[in-house]
């Protein structure tokens, strides 16, 4: 949405694009017409000429058929309107082509092998372009177009349950380009972290482990916080990991006197 000044209300994709819409709507039909025009073909037939004298005939005359007459008595008008055809084309051309890449519609090879990354990689170059519109729409719109029409599902009377029991997740559409793309980013992130493998042994000593993945992660636009524990959550994982270990030692042990129990008895049981 664009806020212009002195405006207190945003001016959406269709209205701001509105003059581009209707030339190419009026373009469109002045090319219908033309080609209609075109592809009625007429002829020309010299006045005087032995073929002027029965056109009737002529028209009527099967495919093959023999008259008498020159090569200039029959000529066929030229059509102004075929480079006014192609000039009207090109300009459709271009505004489809300026409304393809402002609602994120631009076009992908048509070729037989188009894979799914070539896909993912011009969705990735519209997020970036426009801000990250793909992500909005999904977020301010679908979403809760989806959600209101959750709410007005009666599933009580259904299924017995609650609306507010289900999630509403938009996975489909403008969305799933934008889900790629965070999968994406976040795969990314993940292989830049490898580059620590590169440092040298002393450098990578003097290094912070977790500055640098913040680092990467802020720039591939990923928030690492969403990944890490609480401190909570580690202050429980360091008491499990050392009960784990207790319970280890515990066996262990437990292991070692039934060994020595067992190495006793055989050696009671041998003749002195």
């Amino acid at each position: 949405w664009s806020l212009h000044p002195g405006e207190h209300y945003g001016r959406g994709l269709v209205e701001d694009y509105a003059a581009t819409f209707h030339n190419v709507d009026v373009c469109t039909e002045a090319l219908m017409d033309l080609t209609a025009i075109i592809a009625d073909i007429k002829f020309f037939v010299r006045p005087g000429s032995p073929l002027s004298m029965d056109l009737a005939t002529l028209n009527a005359a099967p495919r093959g058929t023999y008259f008498p007459g020159n090569a200039e008595d029959i000529s066929v008008p030229e059509m102004r309107a075929r480079g006014d055809l192609g000039t009207i084309n090109e300009l459709v051309t271009k505004w489809e082509g300026e409304l393809a890449q402002a609602f994120l519609m631009s076009n992908v090879r048509d070729a037989e092998r188009v894979t799914a990354a070539e896909i993912r990689m011009l969705a990735n170059e519209l997020e970036s372009s426009f801000g990250g519109l793909y992500s909005q729409l999904a977020q301010s719109w679908q979403q809760r177009e989806a959600e209101y029409a959750i709410s007005q599902v009666d599933f009580a009377a259904e299924i017995g349950k609650d609306s507010s029991t289900f999630e509403v997740l938009v996975t489909t559409g403008l969305e799933s380009l934008s889900r790629e793309g965070q999968i994406d980013n976040l795969r990314l992130a993940v292989g830049d972290l490898q580059m620590m493998e590169a440092v040298p042994e002393d450098i990578r000593g003097a290094m912070n482990p977790l500055r640098f993945a913040k680092f990467v992660f802020t720039n591939r636009s990923v928030d690492l916080q969403a990944f890490l524990n609480t401190p909570e959550e580690m202050q429980a994982n360091q008491e499990a990991a050392m009960a784990e270990a207790g319970r280890m030692q515990q066996q262990q042990g437990e292991a070692n006197v039934a060994e020595h129990a067992g190495k006793a008895a055989v050696d009671a049981q041998q003749p002195k």
